[in-house]
């Protein structure tokens, strides 16, 4: 299909220098130009190879093909419209909705896919888990949907005190920065950390080495709560009754 009119007038070049027959191959695939001013030109010449007779007088061997190539605006008008025109349903029949609020909300599905696909994650081995009760499989969903709530929240709440604080995470090759992780890469950075727990015998103190000053500072940020389970103090009272 020929769509721009730069294509169609390469193609009607092709055919002033090449005889052609018909313009059919090209009127056959125009979409979005038209062409006008449609003249013809006889191509006089001599059949057959090698050097014509003394008597023999030229033939019509083809014709040339002259147009003007234009773009098609009712053609262009309608494309657009069919492009940006689409159907958008809801069940939600008693609350009245404005097409701008539909719309908004259609653009948001992507975020819940993402999520969702957090679930599909095979790190989490859910395919694993066979359950044949319905009611044992409503229970682990209804699990799974909670954690997919919490972690959408603990993701959300990141995201918005590492733009606030203009803090960023290494990419997984160490060679970018990410300013919006997932949750999911901020895992797996803590996982390689080399994060340790070191007792020393005799005594009530564990230090707690390995975590990168930019997840302290993300952590931080957070609050203290998220700071708990990375600072020695936390794991006093656990050694203390262990002894």
């Amino acid at each position: 299909m020929y769509y721009r009119r730069t294509e169609v007038q390469k193609a009607l070049i092709k055919l002033e220098t090449k005889p052609c027959k018909c313009i059919d191959d090209i009127t056959a695939k125009l979409k979005l130009v038209s062409i006008s001013d449609i003249t013809y030109e006889e191509v006089k010449g001599h059949k057959g190879r090698g050097k014509p007779k003394k008597d023999e007088k030229p033939v019509t061997i083809a014709v040339k093909v002259h147009a003007v190539a234009s773009i098609n605006s009712e053609a262009v008008k309608a494309a657009v419209e069919n492009s940006t025109y689409y159907v958008i349903c809801t069940n939600d029949t008693e609350r009245k909705w404005t097409m701008k609020e539909l719309l908004s909300i259609y653009k948001k599905q992507s975020v819940v896919e993402i999520n969702w696909r957090c679930l599909k994650d095979k790190r989490l081995l859910v395919n694993t888990l066979y359950l044949e009760s319905p009611s044992r499989i409503n229970a682990l969903m209804w699990v799974m949907t909670l954690a997919l709530l919490i972690y959408s929240a603990t993701e959300y709440l990141m995201r918005k005190k590492m733009e606030e604080q203009r803090l960023t995470v290494p990419t997984p090759d160490h060679k970018n920065v990410l300013s919006r992780p997932s949750l999911m890469r901020v895992y797996q950075y803590l996982a390689n950390s080399n994060i340790s727990l070191t007792y020393s015998p005799g005594t009530e103190f564990v230090i707690l080495t390995g975590v990168p000053l930019d997840m302290q500072q993300i952590l931080l940020s957070m609050g203290e709560e998220w700071c708990r389970y990375y600072i020695s103090d936390t794991y006093r009272p656990y050694i203390a009754s262990a002894d």
